[in-house]
Protein backbone atom coordinates (compact mmCIF):
# COMPACT_ATOMS: atom_id res chain seq x y z
CA UNK A 1 0.00 0.00 0.00
CA UNK A 2 1.35 3.43 -0.92
CA UNK A 3 1.94 6.13 1.66
CA UNK A 4 -0.93 8.14 0.14
CA UNK A 5 -3.26 5.14 0.31
CA UNK A 6 -2.32 4.43 3.92
CA UNK A 7 -2.86 8.08 4.85
CA UNK A 8 -6.24 8.09 3.13
CA UNK A 9 -7.29 4.86 4.84
CA UNK A 10 -6.24 6.12 8.26
CA UNK A 11 -8.09 9.41 7.70
CA UNK A 12 -11.23 7.56 6.62
CA UNK A 13 -11.03 5.31 9.67
CA UNK A 14 -10.59 8.34 11.91
CA UNK A 15 -13.70 9.91 10.39
CA UNK A 16 -15.71 6.72 10.94
CA UNK A 17 -14.56 6.49 14.56
CA UNK A 18 -15.28 10.19 15.13
CA UNK A 19 -18.74 9.90 13.55
CA UNK A 20 -19.54 6.74 15.50
CA UNK A 21 -18.46 8.38 18.73
CA UNK A 22 -20.62 11.43 18.01
CA UNK A 23 -23.68 9.37 17.15
CA UNK A 24 -23.27 7.30 20.31
CA UNK A 25 -23.23 10.36 22.52
CA UNK A 26 -26.40 11.26 24.33
CA UNK A 27 -28.47 14.19 23.13
CA UNK A 28 -30.05 16.97 25.16
CA UNK A 29 -33.15 18.31 23.45
CA UNK A 30 -34.87 21.64 24.10
CA UNK A 31 -38.65 21.64 24.51
CA UNK A 32 -40.38 25.01 24.63
CA UNK A 33 -43.92 26.19 25.30
CA UNK A 34 -45.89 29.27 26.39
CA UNK A 35 -47.63 27.79 29.43
CA UNK A 36 -46.95 28.91 32.98
CA UNK A 37 -44.88 26.57 35.15
CA UNK A 38 -48.01 25.70 37.15
CA UNK A 39 -50.05 24.78 34.07
CA UNK A 40 -51.07 21.11 33.65
CA UNK A 41 -49.27 20.89 30.31
CA UNK A 42 -45.96 21.90 31.88
CA UNK A 43 -46.45 19.51 34.79
CA UNK A 44 -47.23 16.72 32.32
CA UNK A 45 -44.21 17.70 30.21
CA UNK A 46 -41.91 17.26 33.21
CA UNK A 47 -43.39 13.82 33.86
CA UNK A 48 -43.05 12.83 30.20
CA UNK A 49 -39.48 14.01 29.84
CA UNK A 50 -38.52 12.23 33.05
CA UNK A 51 -39.97 9.04 31.59
CA UNK A 52 -38.07 9.59 28.34
CA UNK A 53 -34.75 9.96 30.16
CA UNK A 54 -35.42 6.83 32.20
CA UNK A 55 -36.48 4.88 29.11
CA UNK A 56 -33.20 5.74 27.36
CA UNK A 57 -31.21 4.83 30.51
CA UNK A 58 -30.14 8.42 30.87
CA UNK A 59 -28.55 8.59 27.44
CA UNK A 60 -30.95 11.27 26.18
CA UNK A 61 -32.83 13.99 28.00
CA UNK A 62 -35.01 17.07 27.56
CA UNK A 63 -34.69 20.54 29.01
CA UNK A 64 -38.15 22.13 29.28
CA UNK A 65 -38.58 25.88 28.90
CA UNK A 66 -42.02 27.16 30.03
CA UNK A 67 -43.68 30.57 29.96
CA UNK A 68 -42.46 31.76 26.54
CA UNK A 69 -38.79 31.69 27.60
CA UNK A 70 -37.86 30.71 24.03
CA UNK A 71 -40.35 33.07 22.39
CA UNK A 72 -44.01 33.18 21.46
CA UNK A 73 -45.89 30.23 19.99
CA UNK A 74 -45.31 31.58 16.50
CA UNK A 75 -41.62 32.31 17.12
CA UNK A 76 -40.98 28.83 18.52
CA UNK A 77 -42.84 27.30 15.59
CA UNK A 78 -40.52 29.13 13.22
CA UNK A 79 -37.45 28.01 15.20
CA UNK A 80 -38.61 24.41 15.11
CA UNK A 81 -39.19 24.46 11.37
CA UNK A 82 -35.68 25.77 10.67
CA UNK A 83 -33.93 23.51 13.17
CA UNK A 84 -33.36 26.03 15.96
CA UNK A 85 -35.63 24.21 18.42
CA UNK A 86 -36.00 20.48 19.00
CA UNK A 87 -39.56 20.21 20.27
CA UNK A 88 -42.57 22.35 21.12
CA UNK A 89 -45.91 22.09 22.82
CA UNK A 90 -47.83 24.08 20.23
CA UNK A 91 -51.44 25.06 19.92
CA UNK A 92 -52.77 23.38 16.82
CA UNK A 93 -54.09 26.72 15.64
CA UNK A 94 -50.58 28.19 15.62
CA UNK A 95 -49.26 25.04 13.95
CA UNK A 96 -51.88 25.58 11.24
CA UNK A 97 -49.85 28.55 9.99
CA UNK A 98 -47.84 25.94 8.11
CA UNK A 99 -50.88 23.90 7.00
CA UNK A 100 -54.19 25.79 7.38
CA UNK A 101 -56.57 22.79 7.03
CA UNK A 102 -55.20 21.46 10.34
CA UNK A 103 -57.32 24.03 12.19
CA UNK A 104 -60.66 23.62 10.43
CA UNK A 105 -62.17 22.33 13.69
CA UNK A 106 -61.47 25.72 15.32
CA UNK A 107 -64.44 27.21 13.47
CA UNK A 108 -66.97 28.77 15.89
CA UNK A 109 -69.36 26.37 17.64
CA UNK A 110 -68.23 23.23 15.79
CA UNK A 111 -68.36 21.14 18.95
CA UNK A 112 -71.53 20.52 20.93
CA UNK A 113 -69.77 19.49 24.14
CA UNK A 114 -66.56 18.06 25.57
CA UNK A 115 -67.38 14.47 24.54
CA UNK A 116 -67.77 15.62 20.93
CA UNK A 117 -64.42 17.44 21.09
CA UNK A 118 -62.66 14.42 22.60
CA UNK A 119 -64.09 12.11 19.93
CA UNK A 120 -62.56 14.34 17.30
CA UNK A 121 -59.18 14.39 19.04
CA UNK A 122 -59.10 10.59 18.99
CA UNK A 123 -60.49 10.24 15.46
CA UNK A 124 -58.94 9.36 12.13
CA UNK A 125 -60.15 12.75 10.88
CA UNK A 126 -57.71 14.49 13.21
CA UNK A 127 -54.93 12.04 12.30
CA UNK A 128 -55.48 12.80 8.63
CA UNK A 129 -55.04 16.50 9.41
CA UNK A 130 -51.81 15.65 11.27
CA UNK A 131 -50.53 13.79 8.24
CA UNK A 132 -51.20 16.76 6.01
CA UNK A 133 -49.26 19.01 8.40
CA UNK A 134 -46.33 16.61 8.57
CA UNK A 135 -46.15 16.33 4.79
CA UNK A 136 -46.24 20.13 4.49
CA UNK A 137 -43.54 20.79 7.10
CA UNK A 138 -41.32 17.71 7.23
CA UNK A 139 -41.67 17.74 11.05
CA UNK A 140 -43.54 15.34 13.33
CA UNK A 141 -46.63 15.46 15.58
CA UNK A 142 -46.32 12.76 18.23
CA UNK A 143 -49.44 13.34 20.34
CA UNK A 144 -52.14 15.82 21.30
CA UNK A 145 -53.83 17.06 24.46
CA UNK A 146 -57.23 18.65 24.99
CA UNK A 147 -56.71 22.33 25.75
CA UNK A 148 -60.38 23.00 26.41
CA UNK A 149 -63.14 25.37 25.38
CA UNK A 150 -62.60 29.09 24.94
CA UNK A 151 -64.82 31.55 26.77
CA UNK A 152 -64.96 35.35 26.90
CA UNK A 153 -63.96 37.15 30.10
CA UNK A 154 -65.16 40.71 30.67
CA UNK A 155 -66.11 43.32 33.24
CA UNK A 156 -69.81 43.12 32.44
CA UNK A 157 -72.04 40.13 31.68
CA UNK A 158 -72.37 39.10 28.02
CA UNK A 159 -75.50 36.97 27.81
CA UNK A 160 -76.43 37.51 24.15
CA UNK A 161 -74.60 38.33 20.90
CA UNK A 162 -75.93 41.88 21.14
CA UNK A 163 -74.06 42.34 24.43
CA UNK A 164 -70.76 41.86 22.61
CA UNK A 165 -71.33 44.53 19.96
CA UNK A 166 -68.28 46.80 19.80
CA UNK A 167 -66.53 45.09 22.73
CA UNK A 168 -62.72 45.23 22.46
CA UNK A 169 -61.88 41.55 22.93
CA UNK A 170 -58.28 40.45 23.20
CA UNK A 171 -57.38 37.58 20.90
CA UNK A 172 -54.04 36.07 19.81
CA UNK A 173 -52.71 37.72 16.68
CA UNK A 174 -54.20 35.26 14.19
CA UNK A 175 -57.26 35.52 11.91
CA UNK A 176 -58.55 32.19 13.24
CA UNK A 177 -59.26 33.70 16.67
CA UNK A 178 -61.04 36.67 15.16
CA UNK A 179 -63.80 34.67 13.45
CA UNK A 180 -66.11 34.50 16.47
CA UNK A 181 -65.75 38.10 17.75
CA UNK A 182 -66.25 39.44 14.24
CA UNK A 183 -69.34 37.26 13.71
CA UNK A 184 -71.05 38.79 16.76
CA UNK A 185 -69.98 42.38 16.06
CA UNK A 186 -67.20 42.64 18.65
CA UNK A 187 -63.83 44.28 17.96
CA UNK A 188 -61.09 41.63 18.11
CA UNK A 189 -57.88 43.14 19.49
CA UNK A 190 -54.69 41.12 18.88
CA UNK A 191 -52.39 41.14 21.94
CA UNK A 192 -49.55 38.73 22.84
CA UNK A 193 -50.28 36.51 25.84
CA UNK A 194 -47.59 38.02 28.09
CA UNK A 195 -49.09 41.50 27.52
CA UNK A 196 -52.72 40.61 28.19
CA UNK A 197 -52.83 41.26 31.95
CA UNK A 198 -51.59 44.82 31.56
CA UNK A 199 -53.86 45.43 28.56
CA UNK A 200 -56.90 44.37 30.57
CA UNK A 201 -55.78 46.35 33.59
CA UNK A 202 -55.33 49.52 31.54
CA UNK A 203 -58.50 49.06 29.48
CA UNK A 204 -56.71 48.59 26.15
CA UNK A 205 -58.89 45.49 25.92
CA UNK A 206 -62.26 45.15 27.65
CA UNK A 207 -62.44 41.38 27.47
CA UNK A 208 -60.34 38.38 26.53
CA UNK A 209 -60.79 35.04 24.80
CA UNK A 210 -59.17 32.25 26.82
CA UNK A 211 -59.49 28.77 28.12
CA UNK A 212 -60.38 28.77 31.81
CA UNK A 213 -57.01 27.27 32.76
CA UNK A 214 -55.23 30.20 31.11
CA UNK A 215 -57.50 32.73 32.84
CA UNK A 216 -56.47 31.14 36.12
CA UNK A 217 -52.76 30.53 35.41
CA UNK A 218 -52.24 34.11 34.19
CA UNK A 219 -54.35 35.62 36.98
CA UNK A 220 -56.68 37.40 34.58
CA UNK A 221 -59.37 37.08 37.27
CA UNK A 222 -57.63 39.96 39.04
CA UNK A 223 -58.53 42.33 36.18
CA UNK A 224 -61.79 40.74 34.94
CA UNK A 225 -65.10 40.15 36.70
CA UNK A 226 -67.04 37.70 34.50
CA UNK A 227 -66.49 34.49 32.60
CA UNK A 228 -69.13 34.31 29.89
CA UNK A 229 -69.47 30.63 29.03
CA UNK A 230 -69.60 30.91 25.26
CA UNK A 231 -67.57 27.74 24.69
CA UNK A 232 -67.31 28.99 21.13
CA UNK A 233 -64.16 27.15 20.07
CA UNK A 234 -61.93 24.29 21.10
CA UNK A 235 -58.16 24.22 21.03
CA UNK A 236 -55.80 21.28 21.19
CA UNK A 237 -52.11 21.33 21.99
CA UNK A 238 -49.65 19.22 20.02
CA UNK A 239 -46.37 17.61 21.02
CA UNK A 240 -44.20 18.42 17.99
CA UNK A 241 -40.63 17.27 17.42
CA UNK A 242 -38.32 18.40 14.64
CA UNK A 243 -37.13 15.89 12.08
CA UNK A 244 -33.54 16.86 12.89
CA UNK A 245 -34.04 15.93 16.54
CA UNK A 246 -35.79 12.69 15.69
CA UNK A 247 -32.94 11.64 13.44
CA UNK A 248 -30.58 11.77 16.42
CA UNK A 249 -32.40 8.83 17.98
CA UNK A 250 -32.16 5.20 17.04
CA UNK A 251 -35.27 3.05 16.79
CA UNK A 252 -35.33 2.35 20.54
CA UNK A 253 -34.90 6.03 21.35
CA UNK A 254 -37.70 6.99 18.98
CA UNK A 255 -39.95 4.44 20.65
CA UNK A 256 -39.11 5.97 24.04
CA UNK A 257 -40.00 9.41 22.68
CA UNK A 258 -43.29 8.16 21.24
CA UNK A 259 -44.22 6.70 24.63
CA UNK A 260 -43.23 9.89 26.47
CA UNK A 261 -45.27 12.05 24.08
CA UNK A 262 -48.28 9.75 24.51
CA UNK A 263 -47.92 10.05 28.29
CA UNK A 264 -47.83 13.84 27.97
CA UNK A 265 -51.06 13.84 25.93
CA UNK A 266 -52.89 11.61 28.37
CA UNK A 267 -51.64 13.28 31.55
CA UNK A 268 -51.97 16.79 30.14
CA UNK A 269 -55.61 16.24 29.17
CA UNK A 270 -56.34 14.52 32.48
CA UNK A 271 -54.70 17.21 34.61
CA UNK A 272 -56.28 20.06 32.67
CA UNK A 273 -59.75 18.55 32.90
CA UNK A 274 -59.29 17.99 36.63
CA UNK A 275 -58.12 21.58 37.08
CA UNK A 276 -61.04 23.09 35.20
CA UNK A 277 -63.50 20.91 37.11
CA UNK A 278 -62.52 22.67 40.32
CA UNK A 279 -61.75 26.14 39.00
CA UNK A 280 -65.30 27.36 38.65
CA UNK A 281 -66.16 26.34 42.20
CA UNK A 282 -62.97 27.91 43.54
CA UNK A 283 -63.22 31.19 41.64
CA UNK A 284 -66.93 31.63 42.27
CA UNK A 285 -66.58 30.64 45.90
CA UNK A 286 -63.85 33.20 46.48
CA UNK A 287 -65.81 35.89 44.68
CA UNK A 288 -63.02 36.38 42.15
CA UNK A 289 -65.25 35.73 39.12
CA UNK A 290 -68.92 35.42 38.25
CA UNK A 291 -69.80 32.78 35.66
CA UNK A 292 -72.49 33.73 33.15
CA UNK A 293 -74.60 31.10 31.36
CA UNK A 294 -75.00 32.69 27.95
CA UNK A 295 -77.67 32.10 25.31
CA UNK A 296 -75.39 29.69 23.49
CA UNK A 297 -78.03 28.78 20.93
CA UNK A 298 -78.30 32.43 19.84
CA UNK A 299 -74.52 32.70 19.57
CA UNK A 300 -74.26 29.45 17.61
CA UNK A 301 -77.00 30.50 15.19
CA UNK A 302 -75.11 33.66 14.28
CA UNK A 303 -71.89 31.66 13.86
CA UNK A 304 -73.26 29.21 11.25
CA UNK A 305 -72.27 31.37 8.30
CA UNK A 306 -68.90 32.04 9.94
CA UNK A 307 -68.25 28.28 10.03
CA UNK A 308 -68.42 27.94 6.26
CA UNK A 309 -66.35 31.06 5.69
CA UNK A 310 -63.81 29.82 8.20
CA UNK A 311 -63.46 26.43 6.49
CA UNK A 312 -62.92 28.16 3.17
CA UNK A 313 -60.31 30.48 4.73
CA UNK A 314 -58.43 27.44 6.04
CA UNK A 315 -58.49 25.71 2.68
CA UNK A 316 -60.72 22.91 3.92
CA UNK A 317 -63.70 21.50 2.05
CA UNK A 318 -67.29 21.84 3.30
CA UNK A 319 -67.29 18.04 3.51
CA UNK A 320 -64.35 18.08 5.90
CA UNK A 321 -66.15 20.50 8.19
CA UNK A 322 -69.38 18.51 8.00
CA UNK A 323 -67.57 15.29 8.89
CA UNK A 324 -66.45 16.88 12.17
CA UNK A 325 -69.93 18.25 12.89
CA UNK A 326 -71.38 14.77 12.34
CA UNK A 327 -69.05 12.90 14.70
Amino acid sequence: MSKLARTTAVSALALVVAFSGASAQGATFRLGHVFDATHPFHVAALEATEQFEACTDGEHRFEVYPASQLGSDAQMQEQLLIGGLDAQLAGFIFAANSYPPLAVSAAPFVFRDRDHAMRYMDSELFREAWTGWEEATGQHILSSAFFGFFHVTSNRPLETPEDMAGLRVRVPNMPIYMAFPEAVGAAPTPIALHEVYLALQQGVAEGSVNGLSMTYANRFYEVQEYVNLTGHMVDYTLFIVSDMALQQLDEAGQQCLDEAAALWGQRGSQLLYGLEEGLREELEGSGELTFVEVDREAFAEIAVEAQAAFAEMQGASPEALQAILDL
